[in-house]
C-alpha cells in the first residue's frame, strides 16, 4: 500500500511493523508516543534495545506530553527526535435545551442535581475508585442533591458497580456506558474529573470537557498539570486523595461564582491551547520538516 499509493511519510502510533514497512519502502517515518510508562520495569540492556530500534525506525518522535518525552529520553531517543505537540480535540456540540432534558430524564437525574461526571476506560489507572469515594464524602458531607456520572466502559465495570453499593452511593451514581455522542454528557455536567494515575499524557476528555466550558478538576499525575493552571482554568489534586477531589467538588458546588470563573477559564484554555487546528498545524510542521 505504501508503494502503490506513493506515500512519502508513514505515521504510526507507535506500531512497530508501521515503522518497519515503512523504513523498508524508504519513506520518513514518524510515531507517536500517547502514553507515559514508568521505565523502570524494564532493564538497561532492554532500554538500550529499545533505544536502538526507536532511533532506526523513526525519522521523528512526537510526544504528547513533556511526560511522554521524559520516557523517550530514558528509552534512549535523542532530543532532537522528539518533537512535543499536546493533543488537540474538536469542539464539543452545542446541545439544545429540550435533548438535555430528555437526557436528564433518561439518566434520572433531577432537574437541579449538581452533576459531577468523569469519562474514561474503566480500567485501573484511569482511578475510578477515586472517584467513588470522593462522591461517598461529598454526598455524606451535603444536603443538595448531586448526580456522580461515569461514562465509559472496561473491565473494571462489574467491580466498580459493587464498590458503589457496597459505599452506599449506587442511588447517586449513574454508570453511562460507552456513549457514542458525549456531547448532552459534557453539556450536563458542573464538573468535569480526571482521577488517572497511570498513563495520562495529554487527555482528550480533559480538552473536550473545557470545549464545552466545563470546570475541569484533574490529578497532579502525568499530562496534567501541563493542561490545567491551577486555580485558573480548573484545580489538581494529589493523585489518589479523594478527599481533596471531594473537598474541591464541595467548593465549585457551594460558591458559583468560582464555578462560573472556573468555567471561563476552561474555555479560555481550550480555544489557546486545544484545539484540533492547533494540533493538525504542529502536525503538518513535523512532516514538512523532514524534507
Amino acid at each position: 500500500m505504501i508503494k502503490a499509493l506513493s506515500v512519502d511519510v508513514v505515521h504510526a502510533n507507535a506500531a512497530l511493523a508501521a515503522r518497519v514497512a515503512g523504513r523498508s519502502c524508504r519513506v520518513r517515518v514518524v510515531h507517536t508516543r500517547h502514553c507515559c510508562f514508568p521505565t523502570d520495569g524494564k532493564n538497561k540492556f532492554m532500554r538500550e534495545i529499545m533505544g536502538i530500534g526507536n532511533r532506526l525506525l523513526s525519522d521523528c518522535v512526537i510526544a504528547t506530553a513533556e511526560a511522554a518525552a521524559k520516557d523517550l529520553l530514558e528509552l534512549g531517543i535523542p532530543t532532537s527526535k522528539i518533537k512535543i505537540i499536546i493533543n488537540g480535540s474538536d469542539p464539543v456540540r452545542t446541545v439544545g435545551e429540550a435533548e438535555l432534558n430528555a437526557v436528564r430524564d433518561g439518566w434520572r437525574i433531577a432537574p437541579n442535581a449538581f452533576c459531577v461526571g468523569i469519562c474514561a476506560r474503566l480500567v485501573a489507572c484511569k482511578g475510578h475508585d477515586t472517584f467513588l469515594r470522593a462522591a461517598r464524602e461529598v454526598l455524606k458531607q451535603n444536603d443538595a442533591p448531586f448526580a456522580f456520572l461515569i461514562a465509559g466502559d472496561g473491565p473494571e465495570r462489574k467491580r466498580l458497580e459493587d464498590e458503589a453499593r457496597a459505599l452506599g452511593i449506587d442511588g447517586s451514581l449513574r454508570f453511562l456506558g460507552f456513549l457514542d455522542d458525549t456531547a448532552p454528557f459534557y453539556r450536563l455536567i458542573d464538573v468535569n474529573v480526571n482521577c488517572s494515575v497511570g498513563t495520562e499524557t495529554s487527555c482528550l476528555a480533559l480538552s473536550e470537557g473545557m470545549s464545552a466550558g466545563v470546570a475541569t478538576v484533574a490529578t497532579d499525575y502525568g499530562g496534567n498539570p501541563k493542561m490545567i493552571e491551577d486555580g485558573k482554568s480548573g484545580f489538581l489534586f494529589p493523585q489518589g486523595d479523594s478527599h481533596a477531589l471531594a473537598e474541591i467538588v464541595c467548593r465549585l458546588e457551594k460558591d458559583r461564582a468560582l464555578l462560573h470563573e472556573m468555567r471561563r477559564g476552561a474555555a479560555e484554555c481550550y480555544e489557546k491551547c486545544f484545539t484540533a487546528e492547533r494540533m493538525a498545524r504542529e502536525v503538518t510542521a513535523v512532516y514538512e520538516s523532514l524534507f
